[in-house]
């Protein structure tokens, strides 16, 4: 007789009691993924690892490898999401129940991840444009090493 209890297993081993500074095989470790502060639109940059806030992510477990992405800088107030326009760019938007905010961890067979989401679909996955560094979403069949993603755990979230 089984005794044992239902546990649902997370595969990818994401604690989301802790923050996580994410990275790809593009830019490399010393490259984080970090929120520009322009105070409006909130775009995506790979900045030098530091104590910045906005380079520390959170992963809310939505279930089914789905997680709402959102940084220590802007709370819970706001998610990683698309702008609904032809570019699709990823931005920090107000937490919602949106499509764009439903992110799909995906592992490579390198181990890395890719994220994609409900809104553009499994073919459109986070990416950084080479020179500048800005986060836009680029098609999965081009397989560019910044679609990698790797996350480092940092920190325990307080009061969690």
């Amino acid at each position: 007789m089984d005794i044992t209890p239902d546990v649902e297993i997370n595969p990818f081993n994401i604690d989301t009691a802790y923050y996580y500074r994410l990275t790809n095989t593009y830019t490399g470790p010393k490259l984080v993924l970090d929120i520009i502060n322009d105070g409006s639109n909130y775009g995506l940059k790979m900045s030098q690892a530091s104590g910045n806030t906005g380079q520390y992510w959170r992963f809310i477990d939505l279930g089914n490898n789905v997680y709402r992405l959102q940084t220590r800088f802007l709370k819970n107030k706001y998610s990683l999401d698309i702008v609904n326009d032809e570019n699709k760019t990823p931005h920090m938007a107000i937490t919602g129940d949106f499509t764009g905010q439903y992110w799909h961890l995906t592992r490579f067979d390198d181990g890395t991840f890719k994220l994609n989401n409900d809104f553009t679909g499994k073919n459109m996955v986070l990416d950084v444009r080479g020179g500048t560094y800005v986060g836009y979403l680029s098609n999965l069949d081009a397989d560019y090493t910044g679609q990698h993603w790797m996350f480092e755990k940092i920190g325990k979230i307080a009061n969690y």
